[in-house]
């Protein structure tokens, strides 16, 4: 991934999938990340999801376990299985914390799994490591 380690994110930033069922969640998501100059793409289930990976290929996204239609881990096992969409990171965000949700994420093709409510320094640091990217607050 060291062609995305020397990114000028002013210039091309970090594009961020965000899936989740509730405005809420994404809402919080993009505050929280708003300052370390990423572009989001945003969907409210699975199916939304996958069009959009179609249109444009995200660098990571954070998806959501439960949404009604499809779930978050089943979108999981379909990003993995098409060819387009297989090596995107995928930080699976849940309120579950059994661990037999996180090792079924897991087994699924999940990257990381971060349960709610999500800390800024954690999510950070794990986009950080599965893209290769150093994150830094801009200041605007």
């Amino acid at each position: 991934m060291n062609q995305h380690a020397t990114r000028d994110l002013r210039q091309t930033p970090l594009t961020v999938m965000l899936v989740d069922d509730s405005e809420m969640q994404i809402q919080y998501q993009q505050a929280l990340l708003a300052d370390l100059g990423m572009a989001f793409l945003v969907a409210y289930d699975g199916a939304e999801a996958l069009e959009l990976c179609q249109q444009q290929t995200p660098d990571i996204i954070l998806l959501d376990v439960e949404m009604p239609g499809m779930s978050g881990l089943e979108l999981t096992r379909i990003l993995r299985a098409d060819a387009h969409t297989a090596a995107i990171p995928i930080i699976m965000v849940s309120a579950q914390s059994g661990g037999e949700v996180i090792e079924e994420a897991f087994v699924d093709g999940c990257s990381e799994y971060v349960v709610k409510p999500i800390h800024k320094a954690d999510i950070v640091a794990k986009i950080q490591s599965l893209t290769g990217v150093q994150l830094t607050e801009s200041d605007q």
